[in-house]
């Protein structure tokens, strides 16, 4: 005879599985420091790269259309700038980075635990129709 319950778990075990246990499984086989420190090394190296490439599209726009004859002054100065505005820039984006992974492995331990009590409701009523 067909258990209706057993069913309905099933289904939502199911659907469960293939909407939201996937996109969070990742996070699980790492522990929350390790996920995070990889998000930020990740976010260090994206954000890095980002910033070079708009600091050099900057310089160049700037040295083709504002600055005529370049001098050691403006060198060191659009450098110096350049590094105090790339550390406020990480700063920043890394700490967003970190919050993020943080947040996302969170709900990844709280999608695991209901997913954990369905398969235990599961069992239970496994259990009740061997009985």
């Amino acid at each position: 005879m067909l258990n209706v319950d057993r069913v309905r778990y099933m289904t939502q075990l199911a659907m469960f599985e293939k909407n939201e246990l996937r996109e969070f499984a990742g996070t699980q086989s790492y522990t929350r420091d390790d996920y995070v420190h990889t998000k930020l090394l990740l976010g260090l190296i994206a954000g890095s790269i980002f910033y070079a490439i708009a600091y050099a599209a900057g310089i160049a726009l700037l040295l083709a259309f504002v600055v005529k004859r370049i001098n050691s002054t403006f060198l060191i100065l659009a450098v110096t700038i350049g590094l105090l505005v790339y550390l406020l820039f990480i700063y920043i984006y890394l700490r967003g980075v970190g919050q993020r992974a943080r947040r996302r492995y969170d709900k990844g331990l709280e999608v695991m635990a209901h997913f954990q009590d369905q398969l235990e409701g599961l069992e239970e009523i496994y259990r009740r129709e061997e009985e």
